[in-house]
């Protein structure tokens, strides 16, 4: 991996927008207890909240192809952070009633398609100077907005009341849309070379995608329900809770910087063995403890060992398939999300029926999901020789 020059201002930019993006999916785990979430045992609806968010996302993803194929990213861009910043207004003004607040949910998911979108074609340039870079600096940002966000809620959170918290969080994203509203974006240029087709539908494009799902899903899952199990589990205030979840976003965030310096240094089954058996063990013990200083070192070892998976397969992902582009990067991305907000609406479900202990089993089987899928991509290297 050559390490490359910083990308020109206008990507960089556009790969600030990612922090939006993590702003918004890391705002529903953050909200919940501010909810009074952390007081319900009514485990299923608080996952059906996930639901709301990743179904807005599917819309927006089925939508755009079909209804506005020649969008640019400018109008992408705008429309997501705009919308965004108008469903958490919608959040605090409208009543506070449950079909409201998963209707505004619903919406912040179509939002973060948007933004997404819009994100992958505005970066087309700076993905050319050097994926590396870009995927490095997209991490950072997108973990900064998750911690940003979280902070927001947790020292906010026993000083002001919801509707003033929601507002005060629409301020980011309305910020970002009045910034994209005044720059354009060059059009992205796909690439037709014949093979891409072929390519795409191929088994290991199947494999990565399904790699990404499950991984996403273990991240979001810890993520998602890390506040509510703190407080049951171990008796925690929600604002203490929510910032152990912000220790875990900056674990990740800080992991990822890491990776960046050690992939080209370290074999990479190595590092992905290694990761694998550290979230594993993480997990059990955070399951096990009851001590509060085993819970924050577990909260760390999760966040440092889920960093090395996503850079890895999607360094992977760019040397697999030559003829690749962000927009198909966006795709894979997005069905990542997908399982990032599914995985939590089924820890609800099985919840209801088990107990909350259920948050670190699901990661744990996630990652024995994933450590398979690792070796089908091998093999299916060794098989077809690429």
């Amino acid at each position: 991996m050559n390490r490359v020059s910083r990308p020109q201002s206008i990507e960089t930019r556009a790969l600030a927008g990612f922090l939006v993006s993590g702003f918004l999916f890391a705002l529903l785990p953050a909200l919940l207890p501010a909810w009074g979430y952390d007081l319900s045992t009514d485990y299923g609806f608080v996952g059906r909240h996930f639901l709301a968010m990743v179904g807005g996302m599917v819309l927006c993803g089925l939508a755009l192809p079909r209804w506005l194929p020649g969008i640019g990213a400018r109008t992408l861009l705008v429309t997501g952070c705009g919308a965004s910043s108008l469903a958490l207004v919608a959040l605090a003004l409208l009543p506070d009633r449950p079909l409201w607040r998963l209707a505004g949910i619903f919406v912040l998911g179509i939002a973060a398609g948007s933004l997404h979108s819009g994100l992958f074609r505005a970066i087309v340039r700076a993905w050319e100077s050097g994926p590396a870079m870009v995927l490095t600096l997209a991490g950072v940002f997108f973990g900064s907005g998750s911690i940003i966000a979280v902070l927001l809620v947790s020292r906010t959170f026993f000083t002001w009341p919801v509707e003033w918290i929601l507002l005060g969080l629409a301020v980011l994203p309305a910020v970002f849309a009045i910034v994209y509203s005044r720059h354009a974006y060059p059009a992205p240029v796909f690439a037709s070379h014949p093979k891409i087709v072929k390519q795409f539908q191929s088994g290991a494009a199947v494999l990565f995608s399904f790699l990404l799902f499950f991984q996403f899903g273990n991240e979001w899952t810890i993520a998602g329900w890390l506040p509510l199990f703190l407080v049951h589990r171990f008796g925690m205030s929600p604002a203490v809770a929510l910032e152990y979840l912000a220790l875990h976003f900056a674990a990740l965030t800080v992991g990822r910087m890491l990776i960046y310096y050690l992939l080209p240094r370290i074999n990479n089954w190595r590092l992905l063995a290694t990761s694998a058996a550290t979230s594993l063990f993480a997990c059990t013990v955070l399951a096990a403890t009851g001590s509060r200083f085993g819970a924050i070192v577990c909260v760390i070892l999760l966040g440092f060992s889920f960093a090395a998976i996503y850079p890895i397969t999607a360094e992977w992902i760019g040397r697999r398939f030559h003829y690749y582009h962000p927009g198909f990067f966006n795709g894979i991305f997005s069905i990542g999300l997908v399982g990032g907000m599914l995985a939590p609406w089924m820890i609800g479900e099985l919840a209801d029926w088990t107990g909350l202990w259920v948050v670190m089993t699901l990661p744990a089987v996630g990652t024995c999901m994933v450590v398979l899928l690792l070796c089908l991509i091998w093999m299916n290297a060794k098989v077809t020789g690429e």
